[in-house]
C-alpha cells in the first residue's frame, strides 16, 4: 500500500511539481514544459489514425497463410536471412502489436486531450478557431484566468488598458442599466452605435491572438499523467511497427552487396 501511495503521489505531482523547484530545478522545468502541444503529432498522423483498425485487420492477416508467406520477401531479398533474425510470423507479431499499441495511445489521446488540442490541435489552428468561433464571454473567461492565475507565456503580459479598450468596443456598456438611457430608445440606439464585436476583433486582433496563444500553452499542459502514458504507448508502438521495416531494409541492402550476416 505504501508503494502504491508513493506512485500515486508521484503521478499527481506531474500536474504541479512545485516542490521540485528548490530540490531538482532541471526536473521541474522538464515536467513544466511537458505539454500536449509538443506531442500531438504522434497521435494525429495517418498511421495513428488508421491503427484503430489493427485488431480487426490483424486477425484477418493472421488467418491468411498467403500474407505470412509474402512477408518473407524472398524474391526481393534473394532469400537472404533476416538481418535481425525475424521470421515472417515474428514480423506479423511486431506489426500487429505495434498498431495495437498505437490504437491504445490514440484512444487515450482522444479521451484525455485538453479542449485546446481538440479544437486545434496546433497553435495556428487553435488561434484561427478562436478568432472565428469564440464569443466575448470566452475571451473574458480567458482574461480572468490570466489575471487570477498568472500568464504562462510572455504573450499573456498585456496591459489592462488594452483589454478595457477591447471591452469598450466589443460590448454595449449600457445593457440592462436603468436611468435616462434606459428610458430613451433613441439615446440607447446612439449609445451602442460604436459597439461591434466583429470590428472589435479586427481592431484588437493582436491582443486576442496573444490571449489565445497564452491559453493554448496553459491548457495544453494539463492532464500530464495521461500524456505520459499516451506517449509511452505510442513510442513503443512506433518502435514495434518500424522494426520489421528496418529489418527488411537492412536485409535488402545485404542482398544487394552480397554481405553475409
Amino acid at each position: 500500500m505504501h508503494l502504491i501511495h508513493r506512485i500515486t503521489s508521484a503521478l499527481r505531482s506531474l500536474e504541479n511539481p512545485t516542490y521540485l523547484v528548490n530540490r531538482c530545478n532541471w526536473l521541474y522545468w522538464r515536467i513544466y514544459s511537458l505539454t500536449w502541444s509538443n506531442h500531438y503529432w504522434m497521435f494525429e498522423n495517418k498511421l495513428a489514425q488508421s491503427s484503430i483498425y489493427a485488431s480487426v485487420i490483424g486477425y484477418a492477416i493472421y488467418l491468411n497463410d498467403i500474407v505470412v508467406t509474402r512477408l518473407s520477401f524472398d524474391e526481393i531479398t534473394t532469400s537472404y536471412r533476416s538481418v535481425l533474425g525475424f521470421s515472417s510470423l515474428n514480423k506479423l507479431h511486431l506489426l500487429f502489436f505495434g498498431l495495437l499499441l498505437l490504437a491504445l495511445a490514440r484512444g487515450l489521446y482522444l479521451l484525455r486531450r485538453p479542449l485546446v488540442i481538440r479544437f486545434g490541435p496546433s497553435e495556428v489552428e487553435w488561434v484561427n478557431f478562436g478568432l472565428t468561433n469564440m464569443t466575448f464571454k470566452n475571451y473574458r473567461e480567458f482574461h480572468s484566468e490570466i489575471r487570477n492565475h498568472e500568464h504562462r507565456t510572455h504573450m499573456g503580459k498585456y496591459y489592462d488598458d488594452d483589454w478595457n479598450a477591447f471591452v469598450s468596443d466589443a460590448i454595449w456598456q449600457g445593457s440592462g442599466q436603468s436611468g435616462e438611457i434606459a428610458n430613451d430608445d433613441s439615446s440607447k440606439r446612439d449609445s451602442r452605435k460604436h459597439v461591434n464585436f466583429a470590428n472589435a476583433k479586427q481592431v484588437h486582433e493582436s491582443l486576442l491572438r496573444n490571449i489565445l496563444k497564452d491559453r493554448y500553452y496553459e491548457h495544453a499542459a494539463k492532464n500530464k499523467v495521461a500524456l505520459v502514458f499516451a506517449v509511452l504507448l505510442a513510442s513503443s508502438g512506433y518502435i514495434l511497427f518500424l522494426l520489421p521495416n528496418l529489418d527488411l531494409t537492412l536485409t535488402i541492402i545485404c542482398s544487394l552487396f552480397q554481405v553475409d550476416v
